[in-house]
């Protein structure tokens, strides 16, 4: 399932938005420069609510299991 969200931010910069849960490509478009891949972000039905680096800076399986033991799987 593919879905597209934008949200604009007010004029202090803030923006809120409700998502389901799931895995998610951020990209930042801003006018004027071309699209900038900002990360993929997960929400867990037991995530608590937080700020979009919040949800980038969280850690994943990836970063949790060395590279060497990855191609073990």
């Amino acid at each position: 399932v593919n879905t597209v969200a934008s949200e604009n931010p007010d004029e202090a910069g803030r923006y809120s938005m409700d998502v389901e849960y799931g895995q998610y490509s951020v990209t930042l478009l801003v006018e004027g420069f071309p699209p900038s891949h900002a990360g993929t972000i997960t929400v867990y039905e037991g995530s608590r609510p937080g700020t979009l680096n919040d949800f980038l800076g969280a850690m994943t399986e990836d970063d949790v299991m060395p590279e060497a033991l990855r191609r073990f799987e």
